[in-house]
């Protein structure tokens, strides 16, 4: 996939289930805001590819598949 503008490709990382966590709404297991670049756009300019990233929640669109989203370079929080 070939991104545009200032958008970024992120593969999602799994949900994973700590001991002692509380209940949560099934979106927010399903959809975990942490993930791996895949892809960006020639007008990105802090993020690159491979970087692990922390992006908002809601801003985020559904992918190719299931695991992969696509946001605004604005949208994402902070590089981990």
């Amino acid at each position: 996939m070939q991104t545009l503008q200032d958008y970024v490709v992120i593969q999602v990382d799994e949900y994973e289930k700590k001991k002692g966590e509380l209940y949560q709404a099934e979106q927010w297991k399903t959809l975990p805001p942490t993930g791996t670049v895949t892809s960006v756009g020639p007008k990105v300019t802090d993020i690159k590819v491979g970087d692990r990233v922390h992006f908002l929640r809601f801003a985020a669109i559904d992918g190719l598949d299931e695991k992969e989203r696509i946001c605004r370079e604005r949208d994402i929080v902070g590089i981990l």
